[in-house]
């Protein structure tokens, strides 16, 4: 290694140059252009199948679609499971992919195995049905914007029809900016033109509505008539028949009569209840209450999402300009970069924060400064804090970090050399990003936060040896050489320990698998940039630096003894009271490991106990939830009885939109309604006309009037429903996900080829979980919004035919079929023509005639000549029923899920809710034959990962004992480095317990996220195994070297814990500073990483004080057994141990 650094340094020039210019690219080029995201672009790989069946009740919507659709997919290959939801009039057919497949070419086989069916599927309007196929992607769920067109006007309102008109002209200009992919119209209801008949008028005239339809049907068309030569050339011909307005439609002749009347269709009609008219079971979208239509924005994966949304600013200010007296204003929603900027906003703030921390920090370790000094850098360094925390400048910030770093530069030359090596690491691996078309977003900047204090680490370790070789006498540049070649193994391998940690992330699947996939390629890529840069230009820039300005007098040694203690200031404060407790643990090692043991074992009861206790009616220590949601937006869900229209259920969302609205802007800031359809926490959408969902958007944090987002939640929830729930209504409200998609807390799927008792265990599942959530001891405390999909019914009305009457008067069942749905949804008669397209025809009954039986039964089906006519009521008899209102299926069975959710107080998790469920099935499964039982939502979520992510913390152990061994080439001592991972896991595990306990003993003062084990938690503990390891191996390579130059053992421990005694405090309090801002919640607390910070800062401090205090003893520990065994094979076994000639 010496001849590759001291090439190098001879060839500084060229290595500059690359720095420098690897700098500029990134910083000129990479860092402006990098998209920017608030997460990776990610692909679910699901896809949904949408058809819609007007009239058809969900049995007919189920055997005539649902089914077809899915036998067309029942061989495909890489099918996890395709989930069938037949409601009335729509079909959704619901497949989900093999985990890390070729999602794009499933998707392509998909969608031509079911158009290749689709003749098979019903007719409607003549026209074969149409499935809508909708490929699942993160932009689904997170759009850039969306910019909402809302009628305010109390006076003169526009109607939806003026909005939407808007909304398209608006839709083309957005289509338009430079970086979206596409612009979805949301709120437009498609209209028909309805043509209401009068009844009494029919009766009179002798017509049905047959023969209107016939009469309507046969015009309004263009037909081609040829061609026709002139002498300016060609020209086309053609019949030019269609209806432009309502006039037209009303002077259609429907009979000529005897004495030359004509009867034209107008005389029949209902005038002022005929025209354009919304299609039934449309979504209907109000923002605060007020009619609006919205243009949701999707951008570019490559483009920027800030800098797209301020171009789809700059587009809508450019529309309005056309718009001077408008009466509707722009009301933007879903902004995703608001959350961006909230979110990035508090990580890169972070990043700074802990910036100037490890700065004063290696100041107050390395340099060899005046008291003074000392005081005055921490005081300019709080003051750096102070102005970056309450200014917006970012010009200011980085005034106060470049002042900080001259000063430190001057005084301290080491750190900024340090700090260095940390900014061009994040610029390599931006750089790096840039080139592979990934963005910049919250995994990203989180995995740099991560290992901050790595690099940071690795510079000090290079920088102090080459420093303790130039105090010996050498040259400058055989010092730096002779330093860095020292440690260029144990550097090295430390890196790839790290690298070994993070990398078998990779092997999480699915949509978490992806979502969290950017921090070990973050980590990674920015560690190998970090160990070019402190093993190869390091060394070089130290060189130069003496060279330039002179030799660090700042980090002249502070006048060690000579068993390599500092005695000076708070550093040798705290070295005589280590030393002190080092050997006093070195005389009790097997005490000193038997109370590491302890905390260990203590730390594994906790989680078994917080696992177990809920089982038992008992609140856990720890809870746990998969992803924490940072709730700035809530949703609420409405269900109202079967058989409303959708305005009815608008209505009632309105009524709870304005009473939110009224709250005050400090506590909501929008609300967005959106009725006829509801979203679950996958945001995957189910549409009924009894449906809807208020995407309830809370204030900035600066702007709100409560504290605690869950708090409010809570007194939110019990408000609502004390005022809108009940009268066949259901409110639930709970928080939007922000991470990667579970689905919800309590997710139980009933399933079987025996449809009664897949109803049946799904009837007394249901019924036992809501009993155990109401009794006072139940084992469901806390448990909420329980429901099965099976409950909700509705009416059906069945007309029984007569069959020997059908034949006595000679007509078909497809007669009467045609007739009642005719009567009903009415008959398709043609095109009206708009200037913005085509819209059908319809010709139907008046609602008060379709939705009564009397009326119903007394139209007539056909005139007979004697001026009588058959009736409806002549061929049969109508029977009302209730059917299910929504029939599900999943992998080709009958399936119910029941669903619900916990509140704020609730001592459960979604694991323990199945392990009570599961406990209750178990002995009652023989009594449900062909039905079974399965868990899905958050609980399946968390499953999939944790057992994921146990594989890639076995295969991070595996690799990085590997790499352990082959350094230290023993197959004993790497088990005393992996050790530190058990006490990190302990750290991790004593502070959330610590933090439960505090939580539940002082209520409110304590946030409730701050104990929460996520997987982020768990990831957190994955990337400690690889950092914990770092300074113990460092600390055993010293006390080997010492061991191999003739030092006793007990000697040899004592000289290398008291030399790694400040690298491993500096390093470890470098990268609690790079985490701390982020923990504390500076400049604000992050729901989502705080605790991550939080959990990685315990998992570190605690093994970090085992690193210096309990590694050596398991060292003495290990040799003297070593030696112990050596001793007696070689007594038994003579000749153990000998060379073996070649």
């Amino acid at each position: 290694m010496k001849g590759l650094i001291r090439a190098a340094i001879g060839q500084g020039v060229l290595i500059n140059v690359v720095f420098v210019g690897l700098v500029i690219c990134a910083s000129v080029i990479a860092l402006p252009n990098i998209p920017v995201d608030r997460f990776p672009n990610i692909q679910f790989g699901e896809v949904e199948v949408t058809t819609t069946y007007p009239g058809a009740s969900p049995e007919e919507v189920e055997i005539l679609v649902t089914r077809e659709i899915e036998d067309a997919l029942r061989d495909m290959n890489d099918i996890e499971f395709v989930r069938g939801s037949s409601r009335q009039g729509r079909s959704t057919v619901r497949v989900k992919f093999v985990d890390d497949t070729h999602y794009d070419a499933l998707y392509d086989e998909l969608r031509l195995r079911v158009l290749a069916i689709q003749n098979r599927l019903p007719r409607v309007n003549n026209q074969p049905l149409q499935p809508v196929f909708n490929m699942l992607e993160v932009d689904e769920w997170l759009p850039l914007v969306q910019v909402n067109l809302v009628s305010t006007s109390e006076t003169a309102p526009l109607d939806r029809r003026a909005l939407v008109l808007l909304g398209k002209e608006l839709q083309n200009r957005l289509d338009a900016v430079p970086g979206v992919k596409r612009v979805q119209l949301v709120g437009e209801r498609p209209e028909q033109f309805e043509v209401m008949l009068r009844p009494a008028a029919l009766e009179a005239h002798g017509l049905t509505l047959a023969e209107i339809s016939q009469a309507l049907s046969e015009g309004g068309g263009t037909t081609p008539a040829g061609t026709i030569d002139t002498a300016l050339g060609e020209r086309l011909i053609r019949i030019d028949g269609r209806y432009r307005s309502q006039e037209d439609i009303m002077a259609v002749v429907i009979r000529r009569d005897g004495d030359g009347r004509s009867l034209r269709l107008g005389e029949l009609v209902d005038i002022v209840n005929s025209g354009p008219r919304p299609i039934p079971g449309t979504i209907i979208q109000s923002i605060s209450g007020y009619e609006s239509v919205g243009a949701k924005v999707l951008k570019e994966a490559q483009a920027s999402a800030p800098r797209v949304k301020d171009a789809v600013v700059a587009a809508v200010d450019e529309f309005l300009l056309a718009y001077p007296e408008r009466r509707f204003e722009v009301i933007y929603t879903e902004d995703n970069t608001i959350e961006i900027r909230d979110g990035m906003g508090v990580l890169a703030q972070s990043l700074l924060l802990s910036v100037v921390l490890v700065m004063v920090l290696l100041f107050l370790f390395l340099a060899n400064r005046s008291s003074a000094w000392n005081i005055s850098l921490i005081a300019l360094g709080l003051g750096a804090l102070l102005v970056m925390l309450f200014s917006d400048d970012g010009w200011i910030t980085a005034l106060c970090i470049g002042g900080l770093g001259a000063l430190v530069l001057f005084t301290c030359r080491a750190a900024v050399l340090a700090v260095s090596g940390v900014a061009f690491s994040f610029l390599g691996a931006i750089l790096v990003f840039w080139l592979m078309g990934q963005s910049l977003n919250e995994i990203t900047l989180l995995g740099f936060i991560l290992i901050s204090g790595i690099i940071v680490d690795d510079a000090i370790i290079v920088i102090e040896n080459i420093q303790r070789h130039r105090e010996a006498g050498k040259p400058l540049i055989q010092a730096a050489v002779d330093g860095t070649s020292e440690v260029f193994w144990p550097v090295l391998s430390a890196g790839l320990s790290t690298m070994a940690a993070f990398l078998p992330l990779l092997l999480m699947t699915g949509a978490v698998g992806e979502f969290f996939a950017l921090v070990p390629i973050a980590v990674t890529t920015a560690l190998a940039i970090s160990l070019v840069e402190a093993l190869i230009i390091l060394p070089l820039h130290v060189v130069e630096a003496e060279r330039l300005l002179g030799p660090d007098g700042s980090l002249k040694r502070h006048a060690n003894r000579q068993d390599g203690l500092p005695q000076r200031g708070l550093l040798g404060w705290l070295a005589r009271r280590y030393d002190r407790a080092l050997r006093a643990n070195l005389r009790h090692p097997y005490l000193t490991s038997a109370g590491a043991g302890f905390l260990f074992l203590l730390s594994i009861g906790i989680l078994v106990y917080s696992a177990q206790a809920p089982r038992y009616g008992y609140r856990p220590i720890i809870r746990s939830e998969f992803f924490p949601e940072d709730l700035s937006v809530l949703m609420l869900t409405m269900r109202g009885p079967n058989g409303v229209s959708v305005d009815y259920t608008d209505a009632k969302a309105r009524e709870i939109s304005a009473y939110l609205r009224d709250l005050g802007e400090g506590r909501i800031w929008t609300v967005t309604t959106f009725a006829g359809m509801e979203l679950d926490p996958t945001y995957k959408p189910s549409f009924a006309n009894n449906l809807a969902v208020l995407m309830v958007k809370l204030p900035p944090r600066e702007s709100r009037t409560f504290r605690d987002p869950r708090t409010w939640l809570g007194e939110l929830r019990q408000l609502v429903n004390e005022r809108f729930d009940g009268a066949g209504w259901s409110i639930e409200l709970r928080p939007a996900p922000t991470g990667p998609p579970t689905g919800l807390p309590i997710n139980v799927r009933v399933s079987g080829s025996n449809d009664a008792q897949v109803n049946r265990l799904s009837t007394d599942l249901l019924a036992w979980m809501r009993q155990q959530t109401e009794a006072p001891e139940g084992l469901l405390p806390g448990v909420i919004n329980l429901r099965d999909d099976a409950e909700e019914r509705s009416q059906v009305w069945s007309f029984i035919i007569d069959r020997e009457r059908l034949s006595a008067y000679g007509l078909s069942e497809n007669l009467v079929q045609r007739f009642l749905a005719s009567a009903t949804d009415g008959i398709y008669a043609g095109e009206f023509r708009r200037h913005d397209g085509d819209i059908p025809i319809r010709i139907r009954l008046p609602t008060q005639v379709a939705e009564a039986q009397a009326p119903l039964l007394d139209i007539p089906i056909v005139h007979i000549g004697d001026g009588g006519a058959i009736r409806f009521d002549d061929l049969g008899r109508l029977e009302v029923s209730e059917i299910p209102a929504n029939l599900e299926r999943r992998d080709f069975q009958r399936l119910v899920t029941i669903t619900g959710s916990l509140d704020e107080t609730s001592p459960l998790s979604a694991g323990a809710v199945v392990s009570i469920v599961r406990d209750w099935y178990r002995p009652l499964a023989g009594d449900y034959p062909g039905a079974t039982l399965a868990f899905g939502g958050e609980a399946e979520s968390t499953a999939k990962s944790y057992a994921s992510l146990g594989a890639a913390f076995i295969l991070a152990v595996v690799l990085i004992y590997g790499i352990l061994a082959a350094q230290f080439r023993s197959y004993f001592q790497p088990f005393l480095i992996l050790s530190n991972v058990a006490f990190s896991f302990t750290g991790v595990v004593l502070l959330m317990g610590l933090l439960g306990i505090g939580a539940h003993l002082l209520d409110g003062v304590i946030r409730t996220e701050r104990t929460l084990f996520t997987v982020n938690s768990f990831i957190a503990i994955i990337g400690l195994s690889g950092l914990v390891v770092n300074d113990a191996i460092v600390l055993i390579h010293f006390i080997n070297r010492h061991r191999s130059e003739g030092m006793e053992l007990l000697e040899a421990i004592i000289l290398g814990a008291h030399q790694r005694m400040r690298p491993i405090a500096l390093t470890t309090l470098t990268t609690i500073a790079g985490l701390l801002p982020m923990a504390i919640g500076l400049p604000e607390f992050s729901v989502t990483w705080g605790p991550f910070a939080t959990s990685f800062i315990a998992g570190l401090a605690v093994a970090t004080a085992m690193t210096l205090l309990v590694v050596p003893a398991l060292y003495l520990i290990l040799v003297r057994w070593q030696e112990r065994s050596q001793r007696l094979l070689i007594h038994y076994i003579p000749h153990f141990g000998k060379k073996i000639d070649e």
